[in-house]
């Protein structure tokens, strides 16, 4: 994935007033929502029964692979780039769903000029919330993804690429890049391939064949070798 972040760093810079954006790493957040009430990041495995956890075991395997990072930690980074990529004039605002904003110490949400909360599902945006951030007149979004290529986040991105300025991420793993088009291509296949398992499901695929033929040809060997054992011992 070509990580621009020199181009990306050179967007923040130029800035005068930005929108961040915080969200949640989401795996497969309608049947999650039907098992267990919710996407998966907001439950502690522990606190789900035995059943759910059958149902869903394979949400909380990509969700632990993903190794999502908090709030905190993703207001942290982001204090960390735009101390080092502007002079500390940049003007912030900050959007994130509205469950979240409990789990967020004040003093972080203090540092913006407005935080906006939206109600929505996931992490899709209503016409209302677009209409006000389209006033607002922003320079750059920084999308916050709490993981490494943003699972879930399709929607959102979609909704903040009609405010027509350019969007910048900062990821789990603290890179920098311009979602340009090229990258956000590459994004979109990563994040199908980790949904749908297709490389271990091909893995599978190739490895099972294999396996049936080494385990015949071991059986073959091995008869052959006691048919050999056997005629030795009649002589």
């Amino acid at each position: 994935m070509p990580f621009a972040e020199s181009e990306a760093r050179a967007i923040v810079t130029r800035a005068e007033r930005v929108l961040c954006v915080l969200g949640e790493t989401l795996v497969h957040p309608r049947w999650e929502r039907f098992v267990t009430g919710g996407p998966i990041g907001r439950t502690p495995p522990e606190q789900l029964t035995p059943r759910q956890r059958m149902l869903v075991w394979k949400s909380l395997q990509q969700y632990r692979n993903a190794n999502p990072r908090d709030a905190a930690y993703m207001l942290g980074a982001l204090d960390e780039v735009l101390t080092t990529a502007t002079t500390g004039q940049v003007r912030t605002d900050l959007l994130m769903p509205a469950w979240m904003k409990p789990t967020v110490d004040e003093r972080m949400l203090a540092r913006f000029e407005r935080s906006w909360l939206f109600e929505s599902p996931g992490n899709a945006l209503d016409g209302q919330t677009m209409s006000d951030l389209q006033s607002r007149g922003y320079d750059a979004v920084i999308l916050l993804y709490p993981d490494g290529n943003g699972s879930g986040w399709s929607s959102l991105e979609r909704r903040l690429g009609r405010l027509g300025r350019p969007i910048v991420v900062l990821n789990g793993r603290r890179r920098l890049f311009l979602l340009d088009a090229p990258t956000r291509r590459s994004l979109l296949m990563r994040r199908c391939l980790e949904r749908s398992w297709l490389l271990e499901s091909a893995l599978i695929a190739a490895v099972v064949p294999v396996g049936l033929v080494l385990a015949c040809y071991d059986a073959i060997a091995s008869s052959a070798g006691r048919g050999s054992a056997a005629l030795r011992s009649t002589r």
